[in-house]
Protein backbone atom coordinates (compact mmCIF):
# COMPACT_ATOMS: atom_id res chain seq x y z
CA UNK A 1 0.00 0.00 0.00
CA UNK A 2 1.27 3.74 -0.67
CA UNK A 3 2.40 5.90 1.93
CA UNK A 4 0.03 8.95 2.10
CA UNK A 5 0.88 11.72 3.89
CA UNK A 6 -1.88 14.41 3.90
CA UNK A 7 -1.56 18.14 4.89
CA UNK A 8 -4.51 20.26 5.38
CA UNK A 9 -3.33 24.07 4.74
CA UNK A 10 -4.71 27.71 2.82
CA UNK A 11 -3.09 28.21 -0.09
CA UNK A 12 -2.38 30.32 -3.35
CA UNK A 13 -3.15 33.36 -4.42
CA UNK A 14 -4.09 36.00 -7.15
CA UNK A 15 -1.90 36.70 -10.23
CA UNK A 16 -1.58 40.41 -11.32
CA UNK A 17 -0.16 42.27 -13.68
CA UNK A 18 0.72 45.68 -16.22
CA UNK A 19 0.33 45.46 -19.47
CA UNK A 20 1.58 42.40 -21.29
CA UNK A 21 4.12 44.52 -23.50
CA UNK A 22 5.87 45.38 -20.64
CA UNK A 23 6.43 41.42 -19.12
CA UNK A 24 9.10 39.42 -19.73
CA UNK A 25 6.99 36.36 -21.05
CA UNK A 26 10.16 34.44 -22.57
CA UNK A 27 9.28 31.75 -20.01
CA UNK A 28 5.89 32.58 -18.66
CA UNK A 29 3.90 32.83 -21.71
CA UNK A 30 0.95 30.48 -22.58
CA UNK A 31 -0.91 30.60 -25.91
CA UNK A 32 -3.46 28.41 -26.63
CA UNK A 33 -5.10 27.68 -30.25
CA UNK A 34 -6.32 24.20 -29.15
CA UNK A 35 -8.70 24.05 -25.78
CA UNK A 36 -7.57 20.52 -24.59
CA UNK A 37 -9.07 19.09 -21.40
CA UNK A 38 -5.14 18.58 -20.19
CA UNK A 39 -5.40 22.84 -19.48
CA UNK A 40 -8.98 23.66 -19.68
CA UNK A 41 -11.84 22.51 -18.14
CA UNK A 42 -15.77 23.30 -19.48
CA UNK A 43 -18.71 23.36 -17.11
CA UNK A 44 -22.05 23.87 -17.52
CA UNK A 45 -23.19 23.81 -20.69
CA UNK A 46 -19.77 24.67 -22.66
CA UNK A 47 -17.93 21.79 -24.37
CA UNK A 48 -14.35 22.03 -25.89
CA UNK A 49 -13.86 21.16 -29.58
CA UNK A 50 -9.92 21.25 -29.54
CA UNK A 51 -9.88 24.77 -32.40
CA UNK A 52 -12.30 26.05 -30.32
CA UNK A 53 -14.43 26.51 -27.14
CA UNK A 54 -18.03 26.45 -27.62
CA UNK A 55 -18.77 28.31 -24.27
CA UNK A 56 -23.26 27.98 -25.16
CA UNK A 57 -25.03 26.41 -28.13
CA UNK A 58 -28.04 28.29 -29.25
CA UNK A 59 -30.60 27.83 -27.04
CA UNK A 60 -32.44 29.50 -24.10
CA UNK A 61 -31.27 29.45 -20.87
CA UNK A 62 -27.53 28.00 -21.00
CA UNK A 63 -24.71 29.14 -18.85
CA UNK A 64 -21.32 27.91 -19.06
CA UNK A 65 -17.65 28.48 -18.61
CA UNK A 66 -14.23 27.18 -19.90
CA UNK A 67 -11.58 27.72 -17.20
CA UNK A 68 -7.73 27.62 -17.38
CA UNK A 69 -6.20 24.98 -15.11
CA UNK A 70 -3.26 26.23 -13.81
CA UNK A 71 -3.29 28.81 -11.10
CA UNK A 72 -0.40 31.60 -10.99
CA UNK A 73 2.23 33.34 -8.72
CA UNK A 74 0.62 36.22 -6.78
CA UNK A 75 3.68 37.54 -6.42
CA UNK A 76 4.28 38.20 -9.71
CA UNK A 77 3.28 40.42 -12.82
CA UNK A 78 -0.26 38.64 -14.69
CA UNK A 79 -2.20 39.44 -17.90
CA UNK A 80 -4.31 37.71 -20.13
CA UNK A 81 -5.93 38.29 -23.48
CA UNK A 82 -8.88 35.90 -25.32
CA UNK A 83 -10.39 36.35 -28.61
CA UNK A 84 -14.14 35.05 -29.02
CA UNK A 85 -17.07 34.80 -31.44
CA UNK A 86 -21.08 35.17 -31.27
CA UNK A 87 -22.90 33.45 -34.03
CA UNK A 88 -26.09 32.68 -34.98
CA UNK A 89 -27.84 35.69 -32.93
CA UNK A 90 -31.91 35.49 -32.34
CA UNK A 91 -33.54 37.64 -30.02
CA UNK A 92 -37.47 35.83 -30.83
CA UNK A 93 -38.99 38.94 -30.75
CA UNK A 94 -37.42 40.14 -27.40
CA UNK A 95 -36.21 43.54 -29.44
CA UNK A 96 -34.15 45.30 -27.03
CA UNK A 97 -32.28 48.11 -29.38
CA UNK A 98 -28.88 45.97 -30.21
CA UNK A 99 -28.67 43.39 -32.91
CA UNK A 100 -29.61 39.91 -32.41
CA UNK A 101 -28.46 37.96 -30.25
CA UNK A 102 -27.30 37.32 -26.05
CA UNK A 103 -26.38 37.62 -24.04
CA UNK A 104 -22.59 38.12 -24.07
CA UNK A 105 -19.31 36.81 -22.53
CA UNK A 106 -17.23 37.58 -19.76
CA UNK A 107 -13.46 36.68 -18.95
CA UNK A 108 -13.60 36.12 -14.83
CA UNK A 109 -10.71 35.98 -12.63
CA UNK A 110 -11.53 34.28 -9.50
CA UNK A 111 -10.84 31.96 -6.05
CA UNK A 112 -13.51 29.83 -6.62
CA UNK A 113 -12.98 28.21 -10.66
CA UNK A 114 -14.68 25.47 -12.45
CA UNK A 115 -17.94 26.84 -11.91
CA UNK A 116 -20.62 28.73 -13.95
CA UNK A 117 -23.16 31.11 -12.51
CA UNK A 118 -26.44 32.51 -13.64
CA UNK A 119 -27.94 32.28 -17.20
CA UNK A 120 -29.55 34.88 -18.80
CA UNK A 121 -28.20 38.46 -17.81
CA UNK A 122 -26.05 36.98 -15.30
CA UNK A 123 -23.52 35.66 -18.45
CA UNK A 124 -22.76 32.46 -16.50
CA UNK A 125 -20.62 34.41 -14.11
CA UNK A 126 -22.98 36.27 -11.19
CA UNK A 127 -23.72 34.31 -8.44
CA UNK A 128 -20.38 33.56 -7.90
CA UNK A 129 -17.86 34.24 -4.72
CA UNK A 130 -14.79 36.02 -4.90
CA UNK A 131 -14.50 36.67 -8.64
CA UNK A 132 -13.62 39.77 -11.10
CA UNK A 133 -15.92 39.35 -14.09
CA UNK A 134 -14.80 41.96 -17.21
CA UNK A 135 -18.08 41.10 -19.46
CA UNK A 136 -19.18 41.97 -22.96
CA UNK A 137 -22.75 42.71 -22.77
CA UNK A 138 -24.39 42.12 -25.99
CA UNK A 139 -28.32 42.12 -24.66
CA UNK A 140 -30.11 44.59 -22.62
CA UNK A 141 -32.10 43.63 -19.83
CA UNK A 142 -35.27 45.60 -20.08
CA UNK A 143 -36.21 45.07 -16.42
CA UNK A 144 -32.80 46.00 -14.98
CA UNK A 145 -33.01 49.74 -14.82
CA UNK A 146 -29.31 50.00 -14.39
CA UNK A 147 -28.65 48.26 -17.80
CA UNK A 148 -27.42 50.76 -20.16
CA UNK A 149 -27.82 49.10 -24.03
CA UNK A 150 -27.04 45.76 -25.37
CA UNK A 151 -23.78 46.56 -26.68
CA UNK A 152 -21.49 47.34 -23.80
CA UNK A 153 -18.49 46.70 -21.51
CA UNK A 154 -18.24 46.62 -17.86
CA UNK A 155 -15.76 45.23 -14.90
CA UNK A 156 -18.36 43.60 -12.35
CA UNK A 157 -17.14 43.05 -8.19
CA UNK A 158 -18.72 41.20 -5.54
CA UNK A 159 -19.38 43.87 -2.44
CA UNK A 160 -17.07 41.59 -0.71
CA UNK A 161 -15.97 38.43 -0.21
CA UNK A 162 -18.58 36.95 1.42
CA UNK A 163 -21.18 38.32 -0.77
CA UNK A 164 -21.84 36.86 -4.63
CA UNK A 165 -20.93 39.08 -7.43
CA UNK A 166 -23.52 40.42 -9.51
CA UNK A 167 -24.44 41.64 -12.79
CA UNK A 168 -26.47 44.53 -11.52
CA UNK A 169 -24.40 47.29 -12.83
CA UNK A 170 -24.26 50.20 -10.11
CA UNK A 171 -21.73 52.08 -7.43
CA UNK A 172 -21.57 49.00 -5.27
CA UNK A 173 -20.82 46.25 -8.36
CA UNK A 174 -19.42 47.96 -11.28
CA UNK A 175 -15.59 49.75 -11.22
CA UNK A 176 -16.49 50.95 -14.91
CA UNK A 177 -18.95 50.87 -17.52
CA UNK A 178 -18.40 52.17 -21.33
CA UNK A 179 -21.23 51.85 -23.58
CA UNK A 180 -19.26 53.40 -26.55
CA UNK A 181 -17.68 50.28 -27.59
CA UNK A 182 -17.42 49.14 -30.99
CA UNK A 183 -20.07 47.73 -32.46
CA UNK A 184 -20.30 43.71 -31.96
CA UNK A 185 -21.86 41.18 -34.77
CA UNK A 186 -22.29 37.59 -35.88
CA UNK A 187 -19.28 36.30 -37.25
CA UNK A 188 -17.13 38.87 -36.16
CA UNK A 189 -13.84 38.03 -34.02
CA UNK A 190 -13.42 40.42 -30.57
CA UNK A 191 -10.18 40.78 -28.93
CA UNK A 192 -10.44 41.09 -25.05
CA UNK A 193 -7.14 41.87 -23.24
CA UNK A 194 -6.66 42.88 -19.26
CA UNK A 195 -4.00 43.50 -17.18
CA UNK A 196 -4.02 43.40 -13.44
CA UNK A 197 -1.78 44.98 -10.71
CA UNK A 198 -1.99 44.47 -7.23
CA UNK A 199 0.84 46.28 -6.38
CA UNK A 200 -0.32 49.31 -8.21
CA UNK A 201 -3.87 49.27 -7.72
CA UNK A 202 -4.85 48.82 -11.11
CA UNK A 203 -6.71 47.30 -13.89
CA UNK A 204 -6.39 48.00 -17.47
CA UNK A 205 -8.95 46.62 -20.09
CA UNK A 206 -8.58 46.83 -23.89
CA UNK A 207 -11.50 45.87 -26.43
CA UNK A 208 -11.42 45.61 -29.93
CA UNK A 209 -12.26 44.20 -33.45
CA UNK A 210 -8.63 44.40 -34.70
CA UNK A 211 -5.82 42.29 -32.66
CA UNK A 212 -3.18 44.16 -30.88
CA UNK A 213 -4.78 47.51 -31.39
CA UNK A 214 -4.07 49.40 -28.03
CA UNK A 215 -4.77 53.26 -27.89
CA UNK A 216 -6.52 55.89 -25.67
CA UNK A 217 -10.01 54.91 -27.72
CA UNK A 218 -10.37 50.96 -26.89
CA UNK A 219 -8.49 51.20 -23.15
CA UNK A 220 -9.15 51.91 -19.73
CA UNK A 221 -7.90 52.07 -16.73
CA UNK A 222 -9.10 52.15 -13.08
CA UNK A 223 -6.89 53.13 -10.34
CA UNK A 224 -6.86 52.60 -6.39
CA UNK A 225 -8.66 48.71 -6.94
CA UNK A 226 -8.73 47.10 -3.67
CA UNK A 227 -8.10 44.15 -4.95
CA UNK A 228 -7.93 42.47 -1.55
CA UNK A 229 -11.48 43.61 -0.88
CA UNK A 230 -13.26 41.11 -3.55
CA UNK A 231 -10.33 38.17 -3.57
CA UNK A 232 -8.29 36.15 -1.25
CA UNK A 233 -4.62 37.34 -2.00
CA UNK A 234 -3.09 34.09 -0.01
CA UNK A 235 -5.69 32.01 -1.93
CA UNK A 236 -5.62 30.12 -5.15
CA UNK A 237 -6.57 32.31 -8.46
CA UNK A 238 -7.62 31.16 -11.73
CA UNK A 239 -8.75 32.59 -15.15
CA UNK A 240 -12.11 31.49 -17.03
CA UNK A 241 -14.17 32.26 -19.38
CA UNK A 242 -18.34 32.25 -19.21
CA UNK A 243 -21.23 32.95 -21.45
CA UNK A 244 -24.97 32.36 -21.02
CA UNK A 245 -28.35 33.01 -22.93
CA UNK A 246 -31.72 33.43 -21.82
CA UNK A 247 -35.11 34.68 -24.09
CA UNK A 248 -32.28 35.58 -26.31
CA UNK A 249 -29.41 33.79 -27.58
CA UNK A 250 -26.64 32.98 -29.35
CA UNK A 251 -23.64 30.54 -30.45
CA UNK A 252 -20.86 31.84 -27.59
CA UNK A 253 -17.20 30.63 -29.40
CA UNK A 254 -13.82 31.39 -27.28
CA UNK A 255 -11.38 31.07 -29.91
CA UNK A 256 -8.15 31.30 -28.38
CA UNK A 257 -6.70 32.11 -24.52
CA UNK A 258 -3.55 33.42 -23.73
CA UNK A 259 -1.77 34.67 -20.35
CA UNK A 260 1.50 35.68 -19.27
CA UNK A 261 2.30 34.77 -15.87
CA UNK A 262 4.39 32.86 -13.41
CA UNK A 263 2.94 29.55 -12.21
CA UNK A 264 2.32 29.30 -8.66
CA UNK A 265 4.74 26.96 -7.30
CA UNK A 266 2.51 24.39 -5.10
CA UNK A 267 5.78 22.88 -3.65
CA UNK A 268 6.09 25.68 -1.49
CA UNK A 269 3.25 24.80 0.35
CA UNK A 270 3.66 23.65 4.27
CA UNK A 271 2.19 22.56 6.79
CA UNK A 272 2.95 20.68 10.04
CA UNK A 273 -0.66 18.55 10.66
CA UNK A 274 -0.83 15.51 8.96
CA UNK A 275 -4.43 13.03 7.82
CA UNK A 276 -5.01 10.08 6.99
CA UNK A 277 -7.82 9.40 4.38
CA UNK A 278 -8.69 6.51 1.28
CA UNK A 279 -11.60 8.03 -0.44
CA UNK A 280 -12.37 11.64 -1.48
CA UNK A 281 -14.97 13.27 -3.47
CA UNK A 282 -13.27 16.50 -4.13
CA UNK A 283 -11.41 18.07 -6.42
CA UNK A 284 -7.78 17.04 -6.67
CA UNK A 285 -4.95 19.30 -8.51
CA UNK A 286 -1.56 18.02 -9.86
CA UNK A 287 2.13 19.44 -8.66
CA UNK A 288 1.17 22.22 -11.54
CA UNK A 289 -2.17 22.91 -10.30
CA UNK A 290 -3.86 21.25 -12.47
CA UNK A 291 -7.63 19.76 -11.67
CA UNK A 292 -7.49 15.93 -12.59
CA UNK A 293 -10.71 14.45 -10.59
CA UNK A 294 -13.66 16.43 -10.44
CA UNK A 295 -15.66 16.92 -7.43
CA UNK A 296 -18.28 14.70 -8.41
CA UNK A 297 -16.13 11.77 -8.87
CA UNK A 298 -15.19 9.48 -5.75
CA UNK A 299 -11.75 7.86 -6.31
CA UNK A 300 -9.26 5.98 -4.08
CA UNK A 301 -5.98 7.47 -3.79
CA UNK A 302 -4.06 4.64 -3.87
CA UNK A 303 -4.93 4.63 -7.77
CA UNK A 304 -2.83 7.88 -8.10
CA UNK A 305 0.26 7.70 -9.34
CA UNK A 306 3.47 8.77 -6.95
CA UNK A 307 3.71 12.40 -6.18
CA UNK A 308 2.56 15.76 -5.01
CA UNK A 309 -1.46 16.38 -5.21
CA UNK A 310 -3.35 19.01 -3.59
CA UNK A 311 -6.87 18.45 -2.71
CA UNK A 312 -9.52 21.13 -2.24
CA UNK A 313 -12.16 20.75 0.59
CA UNK A 314 -14.33 23.93 1.62
CA UNK A 315 -11.96 26.51 0.26
CA UNK A 316 -8.95 25.09 1.73
CA UNK A 317 -6.28 22.87 0.27
CA UNK A 318 -4.91 19.45 1.62
CA UNK A 319 -1.17 18.98 0.38
CA UNK A 320 -0.95 14.81 -0.71
CA UNK A 321 2.19 13.10 -1.13
CA UNK A 322 1.98 9.99 -2.21
CA UNK A 323 5.08 7.91 -2.16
Amino acid sequence: MKNLTLLFIAVFCISIATTQAQINCSNTFFNYQYFDIGNFAAVGNSRLFNEVASLTEAFNNQAGAVWYRNPFDASKNFSCSISFMFREGNNQSNFDGSLPGADGVALLISNEPFKSGFWGGGIGYSGLKRTIAIEVDSYRNIFESDDPNGNHLAVQVPPNKIDTISNRHNSTNTLLISDSIFVIKDYQMSYLYASFSAKDSTLEVTFDSIPNNFNSRNTYKIRSVNYSKYLDLDKPVYVGVSSATGVAFAKHYLHSFSTCATPFDLTSIDDDRHYEINKVSNNVYDILGRLIVSSNTKIDLNSLEKGFYLIESNGFFKKLIIE
